[in-house]
């Protein structure tokens, strides 16, 4: 979220893209590792970029990692330097603190120290893989912290030229579509005819779904599940 506060600690291949990504969205972004070669590829695209031995309390503390709003930690592998960076960024006060880390075991070990949230970068990826597979139609499935999903997908055809109201869509699916997305064609200042995607943010139960359209709907996870069975 613009305006909040983040620090990422580690600056590998995930870490890098966590804090370009962050700071792209309009965040303030703490950069945080021991190779001065990673801070200086960073430097220009975050807040800030800090050489530090991460495994220091004192020097830690000394970056104003505490006043962040969320910490990624991100250090490979090493589960003593994940646990240590864990230990002191909740002893500072860090509000939520994100590491990744394999599934199993060294998960367990991370969130009995104080991790809010695990990330293996690897299983999501395989989860997204096995979506697309599975459900081509599908151009996104988001999970929330309140266990409920988000899920972006083509109108199938049974949806075609009925409004919301006719396809009694919330009572029939537990679902919520709060968003419908349509090509529409526009003349560029070429003169040329180009399609571009228009959203409706605010569909009411009198908007009709036409093919092509993409709808985003909001619901529990397994109510989200039992739709696509279902379309």
């Amino acid at each position: 979220m613009a305006g909040r506060q983040y620090a990422v600690i580690g600056l590998g291949e995930f870490g890098m893209s966590v804090a370009l990504a962050l700071s792209e969205l309009g965040g303030e972004v703490m950069a945080i590792d021991k190779d001065p070669q990673l801070i200086e590829k960073i430097k220009d695209e975050v807040t800030s970029a800090i050489c530090v031995d991460v495994t220091n309390e004192r020097s830690l503390e000394e970056t104003g990692v505490a006043d962040v709003d969320v910490a990624v930690v991100s250090v490979g592998d090493d589960l003593d330097t994940a646990v240590i960076v864990t230990v002191i960024l909740k002893r500072l006060g860090v509000p939520e603190v994100v590491v990744k880390s394999p599934s199993g075991l060294k998960s367990h070990i991370l969130h009995i120290v104080g991790a809010d949230r695990i990330i293996d970068p690897e299983e999501e990826m395989g989860k997204r893989l096995a979506m697309e597979v599975w459900a081509p139609d599908v151009h996104a499935r988001i999970r929330l912290s309140t266990g409920q999903e988000v899920l972006e997908v083509e109108a199938p055809k049974v949806f075609w030229s009925k409004t919301i109201r006719q396809m009694d869509f919330r009572t029939r699916y537990r679902l919520n579509i709060i968003a419908i997305k349509r090509k529409v064609a526009q003349t560029n200042k070429d003169g040329e005819v180009e399609e571009r995607w228009e959203t409706n943010k605010l569909p009411t139960a009198d908007d009709v779904i036409s093919h092509g359209d993409v709808i985003i709907a909001v619901g529990d996870g397994k109510d989200v599940q039992h739709f696509l069975e279902l379309i």
